[in-house]
């Protein structure tokens, strides 16, 4: 017996100023008949409704970066230096803080990691990215650039050679910049002395604060005296929400990943649950017959 595949296809997403959003959603699955979504200009959500053959409809509401990037222009409009601990592949957060760091009057600053990140998929739509028409710095930090040294790769370095900002400049006026940050950039931030009393956002999801590495970079932080924030909408569903969606497929077996809570599983949900220690393979064909 196979499995048939859950086919997932999003279409026809417009933004204009979030006064129109059109999102069409088409699931194929056995015990769905229809999942679609729209946006909720009141409310800042999309609302998602699932419609499957044996309930009555599933309605889910989740935030949209709208809701994040006034939570951020309010912070970036203090003056004092702003830090972003984000990654540099979450693009939508990364358009969230440009804009946010606009309405709030100040520069972002990105390394030239996230600087490419921007500019090759700017090739396919309209990214802010540093050039004459965004108001976007790179700061060359230490790791990247030898990093793209030792790979012979320096050439990605004379992209952005136009757009640096040095160290100096930014200990000149802290104030005047958003930072993207992440714990590989200690070293260069040791170097502005005055990179103090600011703001911190931390948006990413919590369970990461127990890294290692995290755990240096808010060390730093809080030396320095910054003021701590969290702003993320994370795209972890809730419990209430991973039960509905649970009920609706109805799955044989469920097998959590990404969560810190995987051992309370099978008090929450009544399907067969797998768990799996971190680097475990699973034969699933032990499985699906």
């Amino acid at each position: 017996m196979g499995v048939r595949p859950l086919k997932t296809t999003f279409v026809n997403l417009i933004e204009s100023n979030f006064s129109e959003i059109l999102c069409n959603l088409q699931i194929e699955h056995d015990n769905i008949d229809e999942i679609d979504w729209a946006f909720s200009k009141e409310r800042q959500t999309f609302i998602i409704n699932v419609r499957n053959k044996d309930r009555a409809n599933i309605v889910l509401e989740h935030p949209v970066s709208l809701t994040i990037e006034n939570n951020l222009t309010t912070v970036f409009s203090e003056n004092k230096p702003g830090l972003v601990y984000v990654s540099g592949q979450n693009i939508d957060r990364l358009v969230s803080i440009y804009k946010a760091s606009q309405k709030a009057g100040k520069t972002l600053v990105v390394d030239v990691y996230i600087a490419k990140i921007l500019k090759t998929l700017s090739e396919y739509n309209k990214f802010p990215f540093p050039n004459n028409s965004y108001n976007i710095k790179v700061w060359f930090t230490k790791y990247v650039c030898d990093r793209l040294a030792r790979i012979k790769r320096k050439d990605i370095l004379y992209e952005f050679a136009g757009y640096k900002i040095s160290k100096y400049e930014i200990n000149m006026q802290p104030s005047e910049y958003v930072i993207l940050t992440r714990p590989s950039q200690i070293v260069d931030m040791e170097k502005i002395p005055n990179l103090k009393l600011g703001n911190f956002i931390y948006s990413l999801w919590e369970g990461y604060k127990n890294n290692p590495d995290t755990i240096k970079l808010l060390d730093w932080i809080r030396k320095r005296k910054f003021t701590e924030h969290n702003i993320h909408t994370s795209g972890h569903a809730d419990q209430e929400s991973l039960l509905c969606f649970v009920n609706a497929f109805n799955p044989r077996y469920i097998i959590p990943i990404h969560t810190l809570q995987k051992n309370k599983y099978s008090s929450i949900f009544t399907q067969n649950v797998i768990n799996l220690q971190d680097g475990e393979s699973l034969e699933l064909s032990d499985f699906l017959g």
